[in-house]
């Protein structure tokens, strides 16, 4: 279970719609609320009353994310399943001219700016690259001590992001933890 976080960390409802979103259509309406009904009380009113752009307690998340994973174990592995629910959030905001915009980036002029992306979602947090090597990187991720989903969300939204700028083959290796007792999250991205 998540431990306790700062209050002062928020998170936009689109982590809830997320959720809906996908279920609704991947599967169905019917299998919404059905995954609705297995939630506790708390869980499944914040399900039912969220606002889209509203800020939410960021702890209040988390328990809705595992009991997400949760209820699709038998289907998905956890993996699998978050990076199919990052897919999902990422075409849903990042589309158009925006994508195409995107696309003329380089994936570390593209790491430097997503601070600006993760803080439209996020009350604070930035994001921090270092080169090492030629298309070979250490991103790392500052001031959000929350939950290890929310690692394996930023993981895959940062996979994301430097496949539509021109990314093939995107390795990525988480290499400290601030949940451990590191100073950041941090990766080391390696892209060709």
């Amino acid at each position: 279970m998540a431990k306790p976080v700062s209050s002062s960390l928020k998170v936009r409802g689109v982590l809830y719609a997320a959720i809906r979103g996908w279920i609704r259509e991947n599967y169905s309406d019917e299998r919404y609320l059905d995954f609705l009904q297995g939630l506790p009380k708390d869980l499944h009113d914040r399900m039912v009353m969220f606002e889209f752009d509203e800020w939410y307690p960021a702890g209040d998340v988390y328990p809705v994310y595992e009991q997400f994973i949760e209820y699709f174990e038998g289907e998905l592995q956890e993996s699998e399943l978050i990076s199919r629910i990052v897919e999902y959030m990422f075409e849903k905001s990042v589309k158009g001219f925006l994508r195409k915009l995107v696309a003329f980036l380089t994936p570390p002029t593209l790491i430097k700016r997503a601070t600006s992306f993760w803080q439209q979602v996020h009350s604070q947090g930035n994001i921090g690259i270092e080169k090492i090597a030629h298309q070979h990187y250490l991103v790392s991720l500052h001031d959000w001590k929350i939950h290890r989903i929310s690692c394996l969300i930023f993981e895959g939204w940062m996979r994301q992001l430097l496949s539509v700028a021109g990314g093939i083959s995107i390795l990525t290796e988480k290499v400290s933890c601030s949940l451990k007792g590191d100073d950041a999250c941090k990766w080391e991205v390696i892209y060709e």
